[in-house]
């Protein structure tokens, strides 16, 4: 094997790796963070989503079993962790706009929020479900 074969492997070797690295760092990763913090912001807001739907639907049963950090519902009364679920649910319509651009999201909440069943409430689950692992 010639010298200069040896030595222009060796850097297009080199070169190739510095040029991977660079891309991973400054288009790869972001990327990826970016996605990731999309994906645990919209964990989070559709979590709640279901977590005051659940208390909508089954206040009695939410008393125990649902926790939320901003006031102890086992002391309410079934038409107060009703009305608090749905004012929670009207909260979260802004954040629902900023994070999915999936309109049918945006309705069925609207949709939940009137009519109040486990059929809309069944069918904003398994939306919220394929928009979140897309």
């Amino acid at each position: 094997m010639d010298t200069d074969f040896v030595v222009n492997l060796i850097l297009s070797i080199l070169g190739s790796s510095a040029i991977l690295a660079l891309l991973n760092t400054y288009v790869f990763e972001p990327k990826r963070d970016r996605q990731k913090y999309i994906f645990d912001e919209k964990k989070h807001v559709y979590e709640a989503i279901i977590m005051f739907g659940q208390m909508v639907l089954y206040p009695e049963e939410a008393r125990y079993s649902v926790g939320v950090a901003r006031y102890s519902i086992i002391d309410f009364s079934k038409d107060e962790i009703i009305e608090r679920g749905i004012t929670e649910l009207k909260m979260s319509i802004p954040k629902l706009t900023l994070i999915s651009k999936n309109k049918d999201i945006m309705e069925l909440t609207n949709k939940f929020i009137g009519f109040q069943d486990e059929a809309t409430f069944d069918k904003l689950i398994n939306i919220l479900q394929k928009d979140l692992y897309k």
